[in-house]
């Protein structure tokens, strides 16, 4: 059961999924954690460097990575079970990448719990007056003094990210808006405000400050009352003490969307409703599990494609059409008609620049076929189709991938029917 009070992950299910699913995270309703576990790894491993810097630091990833696979870890009271030991040491070896390239404040502390009240006053992490809580990543109070010798305290929060697309649009998510706005009730007199966003993946580390005079004092102020909103939509409930369910394009990305039965509802929906709002509902709602049962698929078919009645579901060996290396030169070639491309480029001292462009433009092999459907179009009295096939032979090659895929066994009917 989640802690009392509410934080960023809680409140992250109204702004991304729907308050409904805030009950099933609150109900403890299992979802699959996997696409998380590198990143718990790396959490973990700098916290543990940070904490003690004078310790050998592969020595102490290496710890870590062993308990996280073996007896698991323990978030703010409620035991996780053990990683598998690939994230695990994926995650490590993020984080000494990391590390590497940026040093550790020594003064800093680490997955710091900080916690307010419904006036936004300070309480302790685990106070039964917990209104809003953070746990942030690396917390640092900087006192700074200028050579004028004014004294400048700045509270620096910095969260790590191991997902590939962080930027600094992360600087303005609820996430870390909390953080600075928690780290303000219990800093009061800090002059400044330092939002940080680490991505250990490119090594980025994004900052942004907010200087607390009235215009930035307003602008954490804001902050709060985005919170405040927020928590009022978490704690509405309806007669029957459940928080309003709102099945659409919200249930995409959902973890519990299989098990919300508000869009199990829409799934069993009569097809006779097929007015265009129930119709676009039913359609989200089954896009968003096609892509849960999608991934819980791929994971489970790894070792190898599952036989099913009628066909087969896994990784699955196709025949991939790829473009040519060289595929600039041979359209450009086949579109001005050179016959003799050595004698056309020594007359066109332009066209090694101008091929070269076509290559950088990465073109593909819809865009040759597209080319070759325009040089050689259809009509009577012209043996357009093998000129067709043989100029996209020229630029596209077909070889074995695997993907992962649904495969329907061909019944005779409908092989027969392909050879047509």
């Amino acid at each position: 059961m989640p802690s009392p009070g509410h934080r960023s992950t809680s409140l992250r299910y109204i702004e991304d999924c729907c308050p409904r699913a805030l009950d099933h995270y609150e109900a403890g309703v299992p979802y699959d954690r996997d696409v998380f576990q590198v990143g718990v790894a790396a959490h973990a491993v700098i916290e543990m460097v940070g904490k003690y810097p004078d310790q050998p630091r592969e020595e102490l990833a290496q710890q870590v990575a062993v308990a996280l696979c073996t007896t698991g870890r323990s978030f703010e009271g409620e035991p996780e079970g053990p990683l598998r030991p690939q994230a695990a040491t994926a995650g490590r070896d993020l984080a000494l990448r990391f590390l590497a390239a940026h040093e550790l404040s020594p003064s800093a502390k680490f997955e710091h719990g900080l916690a307010v009240d419904r006036e936004w006053r300070p309480v302790p992490y685990d106070s039964p007056a917990v209104y809003y809580r953070a746990a942030i990543d690396m917390l640092e109070v900087v006192e700074e003094t200028d050579e004028d010798g004014y004294a400048t305290t700045t509270i620096v929060t910095t969260d790590w990210k191991s997902a590939w697309p962080t930027s600094p649009d992360e600087l303005e998510t609820l996430q870390l808006h909390g953080q600075a706005a928690v780290a303000l009730a219990h800093y009061p007199d800090a002059q400044v405000l330092r939002r940080r966003a680490a991505n250990l993946r490119t090594l980025a580390i994004f900052e942004a400050d907010v200087y607390l005079d009235d215009s930035g004092l307003a602008q954490v102020a804001t902050w709060r009352k985005d919170i405040d909103l927020l928590i009022a939509v978490a704690e509405h409930r309806s007669e029957d003490g459940t928080r309003p369910a709102r099945a659409g394009a919200t249930c995409i990305g959902c973890p519990y969307v299989s098990r919300c039965e508000p869009a199990r509802t829409w799934l069993r929906g009569s097809l006779l409703d097929a007015t265009p709002e129930a119709v676009a509902t039913r359609l989200a709602v089954a896009d968003a599990v096609r892509r849960e049962l999608w991934e819980q698929a791929k994971e489970l078919c790894g070792e190898g494609p599952v036989s099913i009645p009628g066909g087969e579901v896994g990784f699955l060996t196709v025949r991939e059409r790829k473009p040519r290396p060289d595929i600039g030169e041979v359209l450009a070639l086949a579109w001005f008609g050179a016959a003799d491309p050595t004698t056309w480029r020594e007359a066109n001292h332009s066209t090694d620049q101008w091929i070269g462009l076509l290559q950088t433009l990465a073109i593909g092999v819809g865009s040759a076929e597209q080319v070759a459907k325009l040089l050689f179009p259809s009509g009577k009295g012209r043996d357009w189709r093998p000129l067709r096939e043989a100029l996209v032979s020229q630029c596209v090659v077909s070889q074995p991938a695997t993907k992962f895929s649904i495969a329907k066994h061909s019944t005779p009917k409908e092989e027969a029917n392909d050879e047509v």
